[in-house]
């Protein structure tokens, strides 16, 4: 009987070595926890270097510690993508915030051009110099004084040919009218008034997710 006890613990060790080097077997972490426990240290992890006691079956407790210590690291990566996420959202509506505000309340080219261009100037100015040509001009107005000057008249008994005579007059009002051309230089003053008009411009930013 203790031999037979003998060559059946002898044959378990034997076969143990052959079991700790098995081949891996497929599978899933399973269910997703929220509240999972995540490494204290943050990525990246060192690696656990070769060591003389390799060879030494490994228990249950001791892979399922390898295990949960994989997982750990990576609940702690997915912490840190999921605080990524966050931050992306957050920034994506704060762009579009600010899209907003450029719209509504800062200057666009539509509120700037339909207020601009509905305003009106008025002003004055003297001294400026004034200088041109003109040409078939309209003159018009009155005249008050004394004229004098020739007129065409028979001045020779028995020629056909007229002569000039002196002519005075006096003028009261008198109306003159007709075209002139010329050049013209001097100065001026006075106001001025118009419409002033310009061409907007729009901001817009563009949120990114």
């Amino acid at each position: 009987m203790k031999k037979l006890l003998g060559i059946s613990l002898v044959g378990i060790l034997t076969a143990l070595p052959t079991l700790a080097v098995a081949e891996v077997v497929a599978g899933d972490p399973g269910a997703t926890t929220t509240s999972a426990a995540v490494a204290s240290a943050t990525p990246k992890y060192a690696l656990k270097n070769a060591a003389g006691t390799d060879g030494n079956v490994a228990t249950a407790g001791y892979v399922k510690g390898a295990y949960n210590a994989a997982i750990k690291g990576v609940n702690a990566l997915q912490g840190e993508i999921d605080q990524i996420n966050s931050d992306l959202e957050d920034l994506s509506g704060d762009l579009s915030d600010v899209q907003t505000s450029l719209t509504n309340d800062y200057a666009t080219k539509t509120g700037v051009a339909a207020t601009v261009n509905s305003a009106t100037t008025s002003g004055s100015f003297t001294g400026a110099t004034v200088s041109g040509n003109f040409s078939n001009a309209a003159i018009s107005g009155t005249v008050t004084g004394n004229a004098s000057g020739t007129i065409p008249a028979m001045t020779t008994w028995g020629s056909d040919t007229p002569g000039t005579a002196d002519a005075t007059a006096t003028l009261s009002n008198a109306t003159v009218s007709g075209n002139a051309s010329g050049s013209v230089t001097g100065t001026a003053s006075g106001t001025t008034t118009g419409n002033v008009s310009v061409d907007g411009y729009h901001a817009t930013a563009q949120a990114q997710s």
